[in-house]
């Protein structure tokens, strides 16, 4: 999920038949055919996407992620209390010279 979170390329667009400048935030439909094509609606004419499926994508993306961030925190104490023992050792070999 995280790789196909990372290919997606945000965008601000108009619509060409809106009149005014209002930029909006999105992804274009041939961007994201590339990475998941079952969110496309192509009529033959107008490439849509399906922006509600897309949230669960974003869910999975974020639900890995956080296996990942849980995985560095547990390595992470696990060097800092390394480091903590290692600096006593020296410490003790100091005061002992």
């Amino acid at each position: 999920s995280l790789a196909m979170i990372t290919a997606l390329e945000p965008v601000t667009y108009q619509f060409k038949w809106e009149e005014g400048d209002e930029l909006r935030p999105g992804f274009t439909a041939q961007n994201v055919e590339k990475v998941l094509p079952s969110l496309v609606e192509d009529d033959g004419k107008l490439k849509t996407l399906n922006y509600a499926a897309m949230s669960a994508v974003a869910i999975a993306g974020v639900k890995e992620q956080q296996l990942v961030i849980q995985s560095l925190k547990q390595e992470n104490e696990e060097l800092r209390k390394r480091l903590e023992r290692l600096e006593k050792i020296i410490l003790k070999q100091a005061k002992a010279q």
